[in-house]
């Protein structure tokens, strides 16, 4: 047998039992994941241990197998979930966010090392271009942007003026509407369009924030699917800061959300989303009534 025959069986049976490692700790991470929004109906709470499986679990997989983007994308998910429902105080909070957004960036870094653009400063279009060969390429921007916009509300403006999230946001947002615009409903445009309805206009800053644009993704968004809770209540918001003449329109949104009961699989989320718009929709029946 050949010394590098040798090495490579070693190899393989060194990396086996890692294989199988990073295998459990996804198949825990999914089996908690489910169950995060379990007690939620019973008590208006989200199960913290089951979300914090979920964390620790995608974070060993995703260690593991780094070549995983996919195992990438759920720790990102995983963790923005915990910052945003489960964290027990702002410590934890912060700590969760920054886990996120380091994660986001180096599955960033591996799609563009995968797609031979690492290091090189190329036109949004041409990255869109370049990207399109890494399959998971709108996906990891997808939750890249979701993990920097939480970064950026939790930390507020002038720290995510010094860490440059609205460039990122925008970045993140223009990519993953560019490559993955169905993905999660519209997730793309729907990100981007959020991004450009809602994002202050600074000089030198954010002078390319688009209202116009905005709506204009945000209707894309809704056209793509109607099923998502937060396609029909960006629409209404952005309608009701910058249409006020089409305000029957944003009504009619948020009464077709105050109707609805949330998707079980997304209990959580689509609660906070149905729960804003019922609150919208009291705020605009008072302002009517007086």
């Amino acid at each position: 047998m050949s010394r590098r025959l040798l090495v490579a069986l070693l190899a393989l049976l060194v990396a086996a039992p890692a294989a199988r490692a990073a295998e459990a700790d996804a198949e825990r991470a999914e089996r908690c994941w489910r169950d995060r929004g379990r007690s939620f109906a019973e008590r208006g709470a989200i199960d913290r241990e089951a979300t914090r499986c979920a964390v620790e679990g995608w974070r060993e997989a995703a260690r593991s197998a780094p070549a995983r983007l996919d195992w990438a994308q759920r720790r990102i998910e995983a963790l923005w979930f915990a910052a945003h429902f489960g964290a027990g105080d702002r410590g934890e909070r912060d700590a969760w966010l920054d886990e996120a957004v380091a994660a986001a960036d180096a599955a960033v870094a591996e799609v563009d090392r995968r797609a031979g653009v690492a290091g090189r400063h190329l036109e949004l279009a041409a990255r869109a271009r370049a990207l399109a060969s890494v399959p998971e390429a709108g996906d990891v921007h997808f939750f890249a942007a979701i993990a920097w916009g939480e970064w950026g509300t939790a930390r507020g403006w002038i720290a995510a003026a010094t860490r440059g999230v609205a460039g990122r946001l925008r970045e993140h947002a223009e990519l993953a509407a560019a490559l993955a615009p169905d993905l999660r409903c519209g997730g793309g445009l729907r990100l981007l369009g959020r991004v450009h309805a809602t994002m202050p206009r600074l000089p030198l800053v954010t002078g390319w924030v688009d209202r116009r644009r905005g709506l204009e993704l945000l209707r894309a968004a809704l056209a793509s699917s109607r099923d998502e809770p937060r396609n029909l209540l960006f629409l209404a918001e952005a309608i009701l800061d910058q249409q006020p003449a089409r305000r029957e329109e944003a009504l009619a949104l948020l009464g077709e959300l105050a109707r609805r009961a949330p998707d079980p699989d997304e209990v959580v989320e689509q609660s906070e989303t149905l729960a804003r718009a019922r609150e919208l929709l009291a705020d605009e029946s008072a302002e009517e009534r007086g």
